[in-house]
């Protein structure tokens, strides 16, 4: 097992990117572990629930304190390892405590047990998709030294063609209201390719163009549907059911 994280995080001198997902991900885990516990009103806690008098201060706030500090640490020392490991560490986790907190900062109200509150959870997993597929060294539009995604393309003027049009399918699949297939089609073209062509979601700009008594908007209320109930279960089970769905 040490050979192996050698040979895929040391020796390619992604340790601090590493080290900066375990961080998010425990961070995470912590926090939604605690304001779970918060919310049951148990006795247990593993972080205090912070107040001053009447205010009641918000964990995003800890989080942003954290991750200046650390920030200016980075740039006023540039630390060599171990203490830049630690500090990734840490700076993952701050920034999952922001995070967390997402939805309320994009509201400006305490949403974090409503349904607008689930762009929390949205906003961590986006975070640990896009930092694992960094780790995993796939860089936009799979470009490395032998091309795109292994295959050679030629002159520069095929390779420019090829990331304007990957260009105009993530634009496309953001368009349908698909942020997911979007942010991993700029790495993986294929999926936005295959995003672009389905229909969209609705509420979407894109399902605007949508006749409101078409067949396409009927098949794509029904998808989104079914989508929802399975996303639902699963953000329930990860970051605990928004208010109106408590049992």
């Amino acid at each position: 097992m040490s050979h192996l994280y050698h040979i895929l995080i040391y020796d390619r001198g992604k340790q601090q990117l590493f080290l900066l997902l375990v961080g998010l991900l425990l961070g995470f885990l912590t926090t939604r572990i605690n304001t779970r516990l918060i919310r049951a009103e148990t006795r247990f806690k593993v972080m205090p629930h912070v107040k001053h008098g009447d205010l009641h201060v918000h964990h995003v706030v800890l989080g942003i304190v954290a991750m200046i500090t650390i920030g200016i640490m980075m740039f006023a020392w540039h630390p060599v390892s171990p203490l830049v490991d630690i500090l990734a560490f840490f700076f993952g986790g701050a920034t999952a405590v922001v995070l967390d907190e997402f939805a309320l900062v994009l509201h400006l109200e305490d949403v974090y047990w409503l349904d607008e509150g689930r762009k929390s959870i949205d906003a961590v997993i986006m975070a640990l998709v896009f930092g694992s597929l960094l780790l995993l060294g796939t860089s936009p539009l799979g470009l490395s030294d032998e091309g795109i995604m292994g295959f050679s393309v030629g002159p520069l003027w095929v390779l420019s063609a090829l990331i304007l049009v990957n260009t105009l399918f993530v634009g496309i699949a953001l368009l349908k209201g698909k942020l997911w297939q979007g942010v991993i089609g700029i790495f993986i073209p294929v999926v936005a390719w295959i995003a672009a062509i389905r229909l969209a979601r609705p509420g979407s700009p894109w399902a605007r163009t949508y006749a409101p008594d078409s067949e396409k908007l009927r098949v794509a209320s029904a998808r989104a549907a079914a989508w929802s109930q399975r996303k639902d279960r699963l953000w329930d089970l990860v970051g605990g059911a928004p208010t109106h769905r408590r049992v």
